[in-house]
């Protein structure tokens, strides 16, 4: 199973990439599992697939993180609910460097989404599948109305050091 949590403020679009990157899995040929949840400020999903049906309702450890707004997130709880060897992207320009990273292993991917304003969700899913093999861009275009905003995060996430 795959698990992959989405962080972010509220309309940031965490909801919605929740339930598109649950639809590109359901594309995929995954069996899903999704959810969101929500206090006034603070927005969180979890996309669960497999090719056997998802049964867990858990809150799982993420295989892949996906953190909206770092700078308004904390990044310490997100580190530690994702894998050790997990992989967090980021919607940011700024390397983010934390001990825990690298004490988990956790390699740590940012892109600048904030110039596609409603669409960042968008440019953070490019980000997903360019590192996630059970997903193409083929998937993600089904579902997400921005293709271009998808392969802007396709080709410029990169890895911090």
């Amino acid at each position: 199973m795959f698990v992959v949590s989405l962080f972010g403020l509220a309309g940031q679009g965490v909801e919605r990439a929740t339930k598109e990157l649950a639809s590109a899995a359901v594309s995929a040929g995954l069996q899903v599992q999704a959810f969101f949840s929500s206090d006034s400020v603070h927005v969180t999903g979890m996309v669960k697939m497999d090719k056997l049906p998802v049964l867990s309702r858990q809150k799982e450890e993420a295989d892949f993180s996906i953190l909206f707004s770092p700078k308004n997130t904390e990044l310490k709880p997100v580190l530690a609910g994702t894998k050790e060897r997990g992989i967090v992207i980021a919607n940011t320009l700024e390397r983010i460097h934390n001990p825990l990273a690298k004490k988990r292993r956790i390699k740590v991917y940012i892109v600048d989404a904030a110039p596609f304003g409603k669409d960042q969700y968008a440019v953070l899913l490019g980000g997903l599948v360019k590192n996630f093999s059970k997903l193409s861009m083929k998937n993600l275009k089904t579902v997400v109305a921005s293709g271009i905003a998808v392969e802007e995060g396709y080709k410029n996430v990169r890895l911090t050091k």
